[in-house]
């Protein structure tokens, strides 16, 4: 059984991680695709120094060549991170519009994405379907914006998240009280 102690500390610790991430995601909403850059080169920075990690280890240990070789992909992705982050997130948001673009012309043929039948009113399927292809077309051509509304509807969901643990630790501490 968890004493009343333990249960304030979990409802302090609740209302952090809630308040830590509406923060992160009114940042990510403000900064946009400059965010998504400080993302890349973190995540550039974590893989560069799990590489070298790997490589310490594969000294020490002897991994043999797959090691060395996951190390050296690790290594290079990295770099890549860290040095290009704008180029990274233009191709991560072609990809994106691209994806858009393929499933509303799946759609409009009729070819049910990923495997889940059409559902609704077959006006309903063709309008969303458009929507997509037309979407996905301003996107392809408008990379830096299409960062920024991604970053916002991300950022708006990481807020919505840290209001809703914040609410919970709320409610946690009227059941301790």
């Amino acid at each position: 059984m968890i004493s009343v102690n333990e249960r304030k500390k979990l409802c302090a610790m609740q209302f952090a991680e809630g308040l830590l991430a509406l923060i992160i995601g009114i940042a990510i909403a403000v900064l946009g695709e400059d965010a998504l850059e400080i993302i890349l080169i973190a995540v550039g920075v974590i893989l560069v120094i799990w590489a070298v990690l790997i490589f310490v280890g594969a000294a020490s240990v002897g991994f043999g060549g797959g090691g060395m070789l996951m190390g050296g992909l690790y290594l290079l992705l990295g770099l890549i991170l860290i040095l290009v982050p704008a180029l990274i997130s233009d191709v991560l948001m072609a990809l994106l519009a691209v994806g858009l673009i393929v499933i509303g012309v799946l759609s409009l043929l009729g070819i049910p994405a990923f495997g889940l039948p059409d559902s609704g009113s077959k006006i309903v399927n063709v309008a969303v379907a458009v929507l997509m292809i037309v979407t996905g077309i301003i996107a392809l051509f408008n990379l830096d914006d299409t960062a920024d509304v991604v970053m916002i509807v991300i950022g708006a969901f990481v807020a919505a998240a840290g209001i809703v643990r914040m609410y919970g630790a709320y409610r946690l501490k009227g059941v301790i009280a």
